[in-house]
């Protein structure tokens, strides 16, 4: 029996090892609509947007750079003092860097 199709054991890795459904399905080499299925039949609820993980668990990761308007390159850095929503412009960080080293 695939480990999905209970009930118990799919609420554990969804709410308490606060697993995505889309880390789910990869883990057990299935579909996220196959995951969400179960989750609906099981009635098992899902996350707001406010409990959705953030940073590296999200599903949504892409590697903690992101592209913005005007071909700035952000950095994920949410304990930067300049962040701003969790992330920081690289060449800030880089001359950061740079200063560092040459004091």
């Amino acid at each position: 029996m695939k480990e999905y199709k209970c009930r118990g054991w799919l609420f554990i890795q969804y709410w308490i090892l606060n697993k995505s459904t889309r880390i789910i399905s990869k883990e057990l080499n299935c579909g996220d609509e196959t995951i969400r299925k179960w989750m609906i039949k099981f009635e098992i609820p899902r996350r707001s947007c406010t409990e959705q993980p953030m940073g590296e668990k999200s599903h949504n990761w892409k590697g903690g750079k992101r592209l913005r308007r005007g071909g700035y390159i952000e950095i994920y850095a949410p304990d930067h003092p300049h962040a701003k929503d969790r992330y920081v412009r690289e060449h800030r960080l880089v001359i950061e860097a740079f200063l560092i080293l040459r004091i």
